[in-house]
């Protein structure tokens, strides 16, 4: 995903209500309260998160990175978690954010935009169509700034049609958005940038088709610039393919999503996460063999990564081979030791595989990590497991 390139204002309040349906408009609390939050459950990553965002709002930026931080090591599928620590490293570091926006960035200072541009690829990998109001904070008042005479006057006509529109969709106004860039496509049909973000937009409003329809249109157009020997910048057509692909699954088309995620490897092989989605698929299929096969090639790139390690390991309950879990959550543990969802899994591993001792302090385990609020049922499961212990 091209990320966007604009000097840095103020965040808009974005707070979770539930972990279930991702990011909604709450009404903006005070900071003191959202420390009782995380007080009286701190393993309740979407409190940590929420109280991140109400730092966020004063421009206490280390302590937003930390809440945020916090949230993600409690949940590394936390998408939202990682969107929030691209947007505050920006707003707390202003010097590096136009760095990285620079066409020959300081190669001193390119581990940290690394670091810093790696968190919202990691929001991207894990769930592409997500809301994108933080990124207020990357939204100039007016992007025209202090430019004057004739050039001001085209670039406001452009301005008007296509920076609206961009913003619109940071303030997480989608159907404005969407009217706004399908004025600029009228002004300007070759703009691909604008068909990429008005895709978003109306996948965000659960219009798949229309979604599928923009992101094939950049695709085609990529593709025959390729003919024409032509290189496109900072186009990455497999990504579009990985977007398709999420927007036909969303639309419970399986076959129509496994053909778009293969092509996403046909051009980019080391794309792990949609060898993942192509896993989930053959799972939800019963093909569990096969969902392995894609496991392994996720793996292969990314050995550590929480998430694949975890749905391995669940693969291989189904598949009835419960000790040959136990590794992949035992090692998804020691890298993210405050993580609930592997102890519970890995106690339900040893408990199959006749290993009783070692699966109540795994219970025991998940318990001590745990929110009841987040893992209501699982952790009703443990305690009736431990007795409550």
């Amino acid at each position: 995903m091209n990320r966007l390139t604009l000097p840095l204002l103020l965040v808009s309040v974005v707070a979770l209500s539930t972990c279930a349906s991702g990011p909604s408009i709450t009404i903006e609390e005070r900071v003191p309260d959202l420390e009782l939050l995380v007080a009286a459950d701190s393993n309740d990553f979407i409190a940590h998160y929420n109280l991140g965002v109400g730092y966020l709002t004063k421009e206490r930026y280390p302590e937003a990175m930390a809440s945020f931080e916090t949230a993600a090591e409690l949940n590394p599928a936390l998408w939202y978690a990682f969107f929030a620590m691209y947007c505050t490293a920006y707003a707390q570091d202003e010097a590096l954010y136009e760095e990285s926006i620079a066409a020959l960035p300081d190669s001193a200072l390119s581990p940290s935009i690394a670091t810093v541009n790696g968190y919202l690829e990691r929001a991207v990998a894990i769930h592409p169509f997500f809301d994108w109001r933080l990124s207020t904070i990357l939204l100039p008042e007016d992007p025209l700034g202090s430019m004057s005479g004739p050039s001001r006057d085209i670039y406001r006509v452009l301005y008007n049609a296509l920076a609206k529109g961009f913003r619109e969709f940071s303030l997480g106004y989608y159907a404005k958005a969407e009217q706004s860039l399908t004025r600029t496509l009228d002004i300007l049909p070759d703009y691909q940038e604008a068909y990429q973000i008005r895709g978003l937009a109306r996948a965000l409003q659960n219009n798949y088709d229309g979604a599928i329809q923009d992101f094939q249109t950049v695709i085609t157009s990529v593709d025959s610039l390729k003919s024409e020997r032509i290189l496109p910048v900072e186009i990455n057509t497999h990504e579009l393919h990985y977007l398709v692909g999420h927007a036909y699954h969303a639309q419970n088309n399986w076959t129509a999503a496994r053909a778009a995620f293969q092509r996403t490897l046909e051009e980019q092989f080391g794309y792990y996460m949609a060898h993942y989605q192509l896993a989930l698929l053959h799972r939800k299929e019963g093909n569990l063999a096969e969902a392995l096969q894609e496991l392994d090639a996720a793996l292969f790139a990314a050995p550590d990564d929480p998430i694949l390690n975890v749905e391995y390991g669940g693969v291989l309950i189904r598949m009835s081979r419960p000790r040959e879990a136990v590794p992949y959550f035992e090692r998804t543990i020691a890298a993210h030791p405050s993580y609930a969802l592997p102890y519970f899994n890995l106690a339900y591993a040893l408990e199959e595989a006749g290993q009783t001792e070692a699966a109540q302090e795994a219970y025991r385990s998940f318990l001590a990590r745990a929110s009841p609020i987040r893992h209501e049922r699982m952790w009703d499961i443990a305690a009736a497991k431990t007795g409550g212990s």
